[in-house]
């Protein structure tokens, strides 16, 4: 019988690890915490783990108990002290006001040798951006109006990758969205580049914007500003 327990217990010892490393992986609770606290973190569950490893109730329990700790944290308690020490990522969540200057290109005959040529125009659209945030996880919005043709556009990305300028100083979120389709067909892909700069207690939003459409468009942001910490959408 002691045999058994002796067989028994390791085997469910490493299930029990390898259900918990495969619910950190696929929540991917680590992609924005500081490298230092990833070992820490780790480190002490890990000791614990080797010091009741006979004992299976008690090192089930620690990992739920660990899967929860992550679990809020991420969700909740991200953004609070002491729990901010351990992400690299800021709090970058909410309601963003201002305007983007789009520039593109339309094409068009020449009458005289009736050749294609390209003529570059301008146009200003109010621009809502909405940033939805986990510990783990950042959502941006965008919603357009044409103020002119009284038109409105709402486009969402969740392919945001973060970064810091070369001196460190400020963060970037570049983020990526478009349709698959063909490009003579009016399919393209975007990409959005968010520098967030900090003055007292506001924070503003410098960037711009490019595609790869046959005819390229471009733009920048202007007077891009938080106006509320909440998400709220304009339409």
């Amino acid at each position: 019988m002691n045999k058994r327990k002796e067989v028994d217990v390791p085997a469910m010892n490493i299930l029990v690890t390898l259900f918990a490393l495969f619910m950190v992986a696929q929540k991917r609770y680590f992609k924005y915490y500081k490298t230092t606290a990833v070992f820490w973190l780790v480190g002490v569950v890990v000791c614990i783990m080797f010091l009741v490893d006979e004992d299976l109730i008690f090192l089930i329990i620690l990992v739920l108990a660990f899967l929860g700790f992550l679990e809020l944290t991420d969700n909740q308690l991200w953004k609070y002290p002491p729990f901010l020490w351990l992400y690299e990522v800021k709090d970058f969540s909410g309601t963003y006001c201002g305007t983007i200057e789009y520039l593109y290109f339309k094409e068009f005959k020449e009458n005289l040798y009736k050749q294609k040529i390209f003529k570059e125009y301008k146009k200003h659209l109010q621009l809502t951006l909405i940033i939805y945030q986990t510990g783990s996880e950042i959502n941006i919005s965008f919603f357009y109006k044409d103020t002119v043709n009284k038109k409105s556009s709402k486009v969402e990305s969740t392919k945001v990758v973060m970064s810091k300028t070369d001196d460190g100083q400020h963060f970037i979120l570049t983020c990526y969205h478009g349709s698959l389709g063909i490009l003579e067909e009016g399919g393209h892909h975007e990409t959005i580049v968010l520098k967030f700069l900090k003055s007292g207690d506001d924070c503003f939003i410098e960037g711009g914007f490019y595609d790869n459409r046959k005819l390229q468009g471009r733009g920048k942001f202007v007077n891009l500003k938080k106006v509320n910490q909440e998400t709220i959408h304009p339409f």
